[in-house]
């Protein structure tokens, strides 16, 4: 009942009870027929009940007896001794089987009961005593036969039970058996138990004792412990929850309702952006209508991956109105796993938005519904007429999965329904109250988040992408909002609740809490900090849909731990043991819930299905039990206390993980040989996912390599924030791995703090401590990055917190951690201080620049046989699955004979194929035939070997004659840190892989930023000029480009056939037009002409067609007097971007153009979802005047003859020739993008805005 005192302690007190004499007759007669004593069977019983109530079937009791003997005959006085009677119940043992087993150990142990029980101590505990409990065991067992007495004249002495007695141990059970039958009383430390508790104990094994005389074969794990009364009340009784609720409805007939009651009332809310409860119900509608003309009907998979926004709730309300069911996917998650479930899910059609289709395999109907709302606001406003069936699927949630693969739970509008209208009945909302929507969509709280408002006509605020953890911005949010309800997980509470500001969110009433313990100390927190809000904890899994239990905690002092309460309206929630029968309050057992919250089941698992949803064996016939796989117990007033898992999954930030799913990825590196994952509880309460891994004999893994391995297939949550690389596992004696023997990652012996790099100044000191107490590691080095050391989301914002408060500046989480490393914050602080922040990342990024820009040196041509450069046989290609790669890849086709070996970030060829296959398709250039000479290659350039197995390594080492490096991440807001894996080591990967075995011709695909970055005046002239010093750009992807380059140029000079070409703008295909719609001029002109307006942008525009760039680069590459060479590919005839401008409106555009700040300001300005939101961060740090060689008022000064010098001399005499820039090509490139949907015509625009534009 309570946790045990450090130290043991010895207050008592005693229960009794009394055996009739006709059953304590049965009892002797089942011992005579056993062959056993009395003794025996009343310690098997004892036993047995401790078993059960323990969980464990190895158990051990302590029991007096007498060692008078041969050895000691003429003792005076008593001579006792305590033996340790351990019994194994384990393998399913009948009640006879135990009291046989437990003769023999008291037989055995008799054998040796001279030896003192206090040698046993001193020669097996002496070094490792816990003191606060009994060495050996825990409880004692004594019994005494009082069936005699002694006469003498005029005095009979006859032996009677002491009512009451005390004990040295936790439990101490006397049985004494008279004439009346048999007394059993049991003696308790009051430190530890509850009068009640060891009455109903007692209870329980009379229960026992009267179940074992009935049916001795019967397996001791199936003896009823319950009587009748205690079993209606804990199967009954405590689950008496039916309340009427709207069975009838649908999710969305909710919200209907509500929106015909406040129309104009606001219903979401994100970022600026809102909608009324009248807007929200029509485009809903309109969407329906859309998505039931694409086929969407009753339980069709509609899934829904987009950023946080309004149109989610308007997508996920139009899939429910259209009949479908809505499977939300989380855009974070890696492209491998987001195509796995859109597979898995069966989905028909996918609801998405154009910036995040990149990378999104998906060969069904696409709704974007950004590009496609003006096709979508023609559909009717009005409802569409689909009736819904409450037991009809409404959604589809992913959860971890034990096999390695996650799971899709089908929950129904029923369940929904049912969890929505019973909070509201709960605790009400109003129109008064503002709910923040703070969860992952594609997480199960999202469903009360997003529609319990709705249904009352209160406000939804969704917390912007981006801010989710981060707890200065969520508190400002909280406060700016007058948010009255959120919910968090624990871990994310602790650090919210640490915000300074967060006293003030005054108008909080409800602080919600699930998915992981409530301590007593978060409990206290949040008390002293948000003095209004009543703070709830809730349990569910996601299969019982959302919630199972809630718990109202109260206001005390010293709170305990928060249980999880009592079952939610129309559910049921048992305790059940191994045998699925009841447990008496105060045992373990497994939770198990039933009622209308139950999913349907696992999509496409029938198997999984029918293994963790089962017949209700206590309710009505049909009725299912879902399995959750959680331990608990009642208390005595039938509250739940939550124990933990029974198998390995685990909940880690509120997100459920199969430990199972970890161990398999991490196993599936090719130099990891076991592996173990485990979740740590820390000393703040968070819980941390660790991995350890063995690896290979000889290798070199790396625990930042493993993290880029997972995270390729797996969501950031299910990564583990720290891997422990060993050469060897611990292992038990029967050649397990021995989990408690592994080390702490934290552990001194796994940090070598010797070898870290020291503070420098007071103030790193600082930061390095900070750093250090976050990562609950002994010490860090100031040149550690964050997330490598172990750190996670929450333990930043906890960091970040602590110092924005503590230095007192004002900087974003993204900028204080732009370099995540001690010294990189303590810059950062220092630089805010002084207010030369930028120019001191000018300089910190030069030194990161000219400190990567090194070549291995093992990377040499030196004795190498040469490979078929010029006329090859089987080529590498990357980037394959770009826009410019695209092309390349049709080129190399066309122009050789060679087999093309594309290296994609995919699970499988077939997966890297399809990609491949796709992107030509969308840029108009596949053909069936292609397929053939294309050898689709898995991998990856952020990894070792490009994420190449060694065998296929060293296959291409030998086959391969040339090297077409086109691939790169390409992202113009990531700092260089991120883009360093694969833009620089990818690179330096692949110049290893040309030296290997063969020397290979290698093609560095570079871009004219190196040059232009580098201000070098015109003529900008093809050669290494431009490497001798860094770029000043403090942007991550031109720094990582040229990094590139110069490894590249480092590898020509030691002898490497490296040639470098730097295209300019890539924009068009001269037949097609075929553009990358994500291009930043695409993206910023679709976004400025929404608003009517184009910014004075004063820049030279060297556009190049794209099928120029491959078509000169490969026929380059095939010339042996042009190897080892730079080339420019740039446009002959360079116009203005203002004269492109004229072309745009030539083709029907119309717009203003207007000062550059203007144009800023309002950019600035766009909410998430807007067109142009994705390009705020580059509009924000744009430079309004050019630098001199891009000037459009020099171009006079633009030589291409001279700039192009070795290009034009390479390409002389060839088929190969680049137009010059004008007003037809600039209209094929207007053309494409209207057709293939990623731009509105002129008139649909004229008819969107409202203007003639």
């Amino acid at each position: 009942d309570r946790r045990r005192p450090p130290a043991k302690t010895y207050p008592g007190d005693s229960v009794t009870a009394a055996v009739s004499p006709a059953a304590a007759a049965d009892l002797d007669r089942l011992a005579e027929r056993l062959g056993a004593d009395g003794e025996s069977v009343l310690l098997a019983a004892f036993q047995t009940l401790l078993s059960r109530y323990a969980g464990q079937s190895d158990i051990a009791v302590g029991v007096r007896t007498s060692v008078r003997g041969e050895r000691w005959p003429d003792l005076a006085g008593p001579a006792a001794n305590t033996l340790v009677i351990r019994t194994d119940l384990s393998g399913e043992p009948g009640f006879e089987d135990a009291v046989r087993l437990t003769d023999r150990a008291r037989t055995e142990a008799g054998a040796h009961a001279e030896i003192l029980f206090g040698t046993l101590v001193d020669e097996l505990q002496s070094s490792s005593r816990d003191v606060s409990r009994t060495p050996f065991f825990q409880a004692m067992f004594d019994f005494r036969d009082a069936r005699w007495s002694l006469a003498a004249p005029d005095l009979t002495v006859t032996p009677r039970a002491l009512p009451a007695g005390r004990t040295v141990v936790d439990l101490a059970l006397q049985a004494v058996r008279d004439e009346d039958g048999l007394l059993l009383r049991l003696d308790y430390n009051t430190d530890l138990h509850d009068a009640s508790t060891v009455r109903r104990m007692l209870a329980h094994l009379t229960t026992l004792l009267h179940e074992a005389v009935r049916a001795p074969r019967r397996p001791v794990a199936e003896l009823p412990l319950l009587d009748a009364g205690e079993r209606e009340l804990v199967l009954h009784t405590w689950n008496r929850t039916e309340e009427d609720f709207p069975a009838h409805l649908g999710i969305h007939q909710l919200v209907e309702a509500q929106a015909a009651r406040t129309p104009d009332a606001l219903a979401v809310s994100c970022g600026g952006v809102f909608v009324t409860y009248r807007d929200l119900d029509e485009r809903a509608n309109q969407l329906a209508h859309h998505l039931r003309d694409r086929g969407v009907g009753t339980e069709s998979r509609v899934a829904i991956c987009l950023e946080r926004s309004v149109e989610m709730v308007i997508a996920m309300l139009a899939v429910l109105k259209a009949g479908g069911a809505y499977v939300p996917l989380d855009p974070e998650y890696p492209a491998e796993r987001l195509g796995y479930l859109l597979t898995d899910s069966d989905t028909q059609v996918l609801i998405t938005q154009w910036e995040l289709t990149r990378g999104l395999v998906f060969d069904r109907e696409r709704v974007l519904i950004d590009e496609d709302w003006p096709r979508i606001a023609r559909s009717p406003r009005h409802r569409p007429d689909v009736e819904v069936d409450p037991g009809q699927l409404a959604y589809l949630i992913y959860t971890s999965g034990s096999t390695g693969r996650p799971k899709g739970v089908m929950l129904t509008h029923r369940g929904a329904v049912n969890n929505l209208t019973w909070r509201q009945r709960r605790w009400p909302l109003g129109p008064d109250d503002r709910v923040l929507q703070n969860h992952s969509f594609s997480f199960d709280p999202s469903l009360w988040a997003t529609f319990w408002p709705l249904l009352a006509g209160a406000s939804v605020i969704i917390t912007p992408p981006g801010q989710k953890y981060d707890a200065k911005a969520l508190v400002r949010l909280l406060e700016e909002e007058e948010i009255t309800v959120y919910a968090a997980v624990p871990s994310l509470n602790s650090v919210l609740m640490e915000e300074p500001g967060i006293e003030r969110c005054t108008k909080l009433r409800y602080v919600q809490s699930g998915a992981e313990a409530l301590t007593g100390a978060l409990q206290r927190s949040v008390f002293s900090r948000v003095r209004n809000a009543e703070l709830i904890n809730f349990y569910g899994p996601t299969e019982t849909t959302v919630d199972s239990t809630a718990w109202v905690c109260e206001r005390t002092d010293d709170p305990e731990a928060a249980p999880i309460g009592r079952p939610v309206a129309n559910l049921t929630a048992y305790i059940l043991d191994d045998n699925a029968q009841p447990v008496p309050p105060g045992v373990a057992g497994h939770i198990c819930v039933g009622g209308v919250g139950l999913a349907r089941g696992y999509h496409g698992r029938p198997g999984l299905t029918a293994d963790r949803f089962v017949p209700d064996p206590f309710g009505a016939p049909g009725r299912r039990l879902y399995r959750t796989g959680d331990l608990g117990r009642y208390t005595a007033d039938g509250t739940i206390e939550f124990l933990g898992r029974a198998d390995t999954q685990v909940k880690i930030r509120g997100y459920r993980i199969e430990l199972g799913e970890v161990e398999t990825a991490l196993t599936g590196h090719p130099e990891v040989r076991e592996s173990v994952a485990v979740a740590r509880e820390e000393a703040s309460g968070d819980r941390r996912l660790i991995g350890y891994v063995a690896r290979t004999r000889g290798s070199e893994l790396r625990p930042h390599t493993l993290q880029a391995h997972l995270a390729e297939s797996m969501p950031a949550y299910m990564v583990p924030s720290v891997i422990v690389v060993l050469d060897e596992f611990p292992k038990t004696p029967n050649g397990k791995i021995d989990r408690k023997a592994l080390p702490a990652p934290g552990d001194v012996s796994t940090v070598d703090t010797g070898a870290l790099a020291q503070p420098r100044t007071e103030l790193e000191t600082e930061i390095a401590a900070l750093f250090a107490k976050a990562l609950q590691l002994p010490a860090v080095g100031v040149d550690q990055d964050f997330f490598e050391a172990g750190g996670s989301s929450l333990m930043l914002a906890r960091l970040a917190s602590q110092l924005v408060n503590r230095f007192e500046i004002d900087l974003p989480v993204h900028q204080l951690f732009k370099t995540p490393t001690v010294e990189g914050v303590a810059a950062a602080v220092q630089e805010h201080r002084s207010g030369d922040l930028r120019e001191a990342l000018v300089d910190r990024q030069i030194r990161m620049l000219e400190k990567d820009a090194v070549l291995a040196d093992d990377i040499r041509p030196d004795g190498l046989p040469h490979a078929r450069c010029f006329d090859p046989r089987a080529v590498l290609l990357t980037g394959a699955t770009g826009y410019l790669g695209a092309f390349m890849l049709q080129s190399l086709l066309r122009r050789t004979r060679a087999d093309v070996y594309c290296l994609v970030r995919a699970a499988d060829e077939t997966a890297a194929l399809g990609r491949l296959r796709e992107t030509m398709q969308r840029y108009l250039i596949w053909d069936e035939s292609y397929a053939a000479r294309i050898r689709p290659l898995p991998g990856d350039l952020g990894r070792p070997r490009v994420g190449l197995s060694e065998e296929k390594w060293t296959e291409l080492a030998g086959t391969l004659d040339a090297v077409y490096h086109s691939g790169a991440t390409v992202n113009f807001v990531y700092p260089y840190s991120a883009l360093r894996k694969p833009n620089v080591g990818g690179t330096q990967e692949l110049l290893r892989l040309a030296c290997t075995t063969r020397l290979k011709a290698f093609h560095h695909i570079s871009t004219a930023d190196v040059v232009l970055a580098s201000h070098m005046p015109r003529p900008l002239l093809e050669d290494a000029t431009a490497l001798a010093r860094p770029n000043d750009d403090p942007g991550g992807y031109t720094g990582s480009k040229w990094v590139a380059e110069k490894i590249a140029d480092i590898a020509r000079e030691r002898g490497v056939p490296v040639s470098i070409y730097r295209p300019g703008l890539i924009l068009g295909h001269t037949a097609t037009g075929a553009t990358q719609a994500e291009d930043y001029l695409v993206v910023s002109f679709r976004g400025f002409a929404a608003m009517g307006i184009v910014p004075e942008y004063p820049r030279i525009l060297d556009a190049v067609p794209v099928d120029y760039v491959a078509d000169a680069t490969v026929h380059i590459s095939l010339q042996p007097d042009a190897i080892g060479d730079f080339y420019h590919l740039f446009n002959p005839a360079p116009v203005s971007i203002r004269k492109f401008c004229d072309w745009i409106r030539t083709f029907g555009y119309d717009f203003d153009i207007v000062p550059f700040e203007d144009a800023r300001e309002r950019a600035l300005e766009v909410p998430p979802g807007h067109p142009l939101y994705s390009m705020v961060p580059l509009i924000r740090d744009a430079e309004a005047d050019p630098q001199e060689s891009l000037d459009p008022r020099l171009i006079h000064l633009v030589q291409p003859e001279v700039e192009c010098r070795n290009t034009l001399r390479a390409l002389r005499g060839s088929d190969v020739v680049c137009p010059p820039a004008d007003e037809k090509q600039a209209h094929l490139v207007l053309q494409y993008l209207i057709d293939q949907g990623h731009l509105e015509s002129p008139e649909q625009m004229r008819a969107k805005y409202g203007r003639s534009v």
